[in-house]
Formats: structure tokens, sequence, C-alpha cells
């Protein structure tokens, strides 16, 4: 077997151990909203995971929710960050600049807050 070949399973062993453990993540933070609704961190959880695995409409939801759970919270803040850059990187065009706009601002406020 090749060098190729072995990287690209290793690679897949690799890919397929992250979304195993982003499920089972996913899976106990979800209980954790059903006891909590509010609950920021298993929010912006849920956000990465969801922004991750390509579930980008229900990421943003979760990363806003985190977010106004905890305005002042730098995790949401980047989980809201991390989803608009996932969007604006799969985005067409035309729709780009809306998402770097809105990246740049949850940015912002975590330079600011670490500032701080």
């Amino acid at each position: 077997m090749d060098r190729r070949v072995r990287a690209d399973r290793l690679a897949e062993a690799i890919a397929s151990h992250r979304t195993i453990r982003a499920r089972r993540a996913e899976s106990l933070a979800r209980k954790r909203i059903e006891t909590d609704p509010n609950d920021a961190v298993a929010l912006w959880v849920l956000a990465r995971i969801g922004a991750e695995l390509g579930r980008f409409d229900e990421a943003m939801k979760f990363a806003e929710r985190a977010v106004a759970a905890a305005p002042s919270s730098a995790d949401a803040r980047f989980a809201l960050a991390v989803v608009n850059g996932y969007q604006a990187e799969r985005a067409s065009i035309l729709k780009k600049p809306g998402f770097a706009k809105k990246f740049r601002r949850a940015f912002n406020f975590l330079k600011k807050a670490s500032r701080s």
C-alpha cells in the first residue's frame, strides 16, 4: 500500500473520529438545553458542531441564542463568528460581503473583550 492511500485512510479515520465525538457532544448539549433552554455553554457548543457538520441555519439559531443568553461571553461570540465564517466560506460571491460584516462585528467584540 502506498503512502498516499495510507494518508487518505488516516484522514478518513480522523474525520470519522471527530464526527463521532461531535455527535456525542451534540447529544450531551441537547440534553442540557432540555433542562435549561438558556444554557449558553450548551448553545454555543451546538452552534459550533452544527456549523462543522454543515447545518448552518440551525447553527446560526443556536449561536444567536447563546449570545442572547450570555451577551458578554467570548465563547458565545466566537461561536457566532465561526458560524458566520463557515457560511461566508460557502456563500455565493454576492452574499459574502454580508457574512464578512457579521463576522467582523462578532470578532471585534472578542478583541474588545480580551483587552478588558
